[in-house]
């Protein structure tokens, strides 16, 4: 009895001494990476200066070949406030929103000062920007993107099912989920499943396949948690993923598709496309980290 009473205030501790890390970082700024994962923040991490909610660019110490993060919300801001002051080329980095990278930053994309662009959730088709994932959630929220699960669960990965596993919130993207929510409701290979972040990845990687339609931005974090437990993503093509050639994704044209598709069509795909997980570089960001330096480097020699 007293063990259990010692366990139990023991766990309790563990959660307030969590809770008030995580007040700390955030009143202190300080956004840790999820390295070796993909992630907004893990992106952050790498940068030279940064501008975002939290912190400011000085321009005047932008030098050539410095990565500038800059939070998708603030591309805008940005560039009326700061990037007319850089007097040296540079690569840009945008993250951590779900804002498309489209026609409206034409002007920012050509800007002589900008070397190259990274950019989340881009559909811009351009020599001098280039395609990055959302990946996990950040760990500040310690929610959907706990690192320590994703190491816990990917060592150990269960006997997985061949079928289709579909659960997501409709009203950030009705248009788009709604439709897919219908037909996987139909399709007789798929389950739907309402759980706990801990409980939802624990599923996850029990499936051969996940529906992760796009939700607030045309990425979607459903995508890529996937990819480290080896489930295939099933998605709608876009534009998007034309910036991540290869990637083991099914694509379909419409959600309906799937409404008759029958378990020996899944068991091919699966068989198909799952060996290419264990090559694809775009879930890992020392990948991710070798382009940022290449591109340094070259903005350095070109200078």
């Amino acid at each position: 009895m007293i063990r259990k009473i010692v366990q139990g205030a023991r766990t309790e501790l563990l959660k307030l001494q969590s809770s008030l890390t995580r007040k700390y970082n955030r009143y202190k700024g300080i956004r840790l990476s999820s390295t070796p994962y993909v992630s907004g923040d893990s992106f952050r991490a790498l940068a030279d200066h940064i501008f975002d909610d939290l912190v400011r660019v000085d321009s005047d110490k932008v030098h050539c070949g410095d990565i500038v993060f800059v939070q998708g919300d603030d591309l805008t801001e940005f560039m009326s406030e700061c990037l007319a002051d850089i007097q040296n080329p540079f690569i840009l980095v945008s993250h951590n929103s779900d804002n498309t990278v489209d026609e409206r930053f034409v002007e920012l994309v050509n800007h002589p000062k900008v070397y190259h662009w990274f950019a989340v959730n881009n559909v811009l088709t351009h020599k001098k920007i280039r395609s990055i994932p959302i990946g996990l959630e950040n760990r500040w929220r310690h929610n959907n993107g706990i690192i320590q699960d994703f190491d816990r669960i990917a060592s150990s990965l269960p006997l997985k099912k061949n079928r289709i596993l579909f659960g997501f919130n409709l009203h950030t993207n009705e248009a788009e989920r709604r439709p897919a929510l219908a037909a996987l409701e139909r399709c007789k290979v798929a389950d739907k499943v309402t759980l706990h972040s801990g409980e939802y990845r624990k599923a996850l990687s029990e499936y051969f396949f996940v529906a992760s339609p796009p939700g607030n931005g045309i990425d979607c974090h459903r995508t890529w948690e996937a990819l480290y437990f080896k489930t295939i993503p099933i998605v709608r093509h876009s534009r998007f993923f034309d910036g991540f050639p290869d990637l083991p994704v099914h694509f379909i044209n419409e959600w309906s598709d799937l409404e008759k598709i029958q378990v020996s069509k899944l068991d091919e795909i699966y068989r198909k496309l799952s060996p290419s997980v264990d090559t694809t570089p775009y879930i890992w960001m020392n990948y991710w980290e070798g382009l940022l330096d290449r591109k340094k480097q070259e903005c350095i020699r070109n200078r």
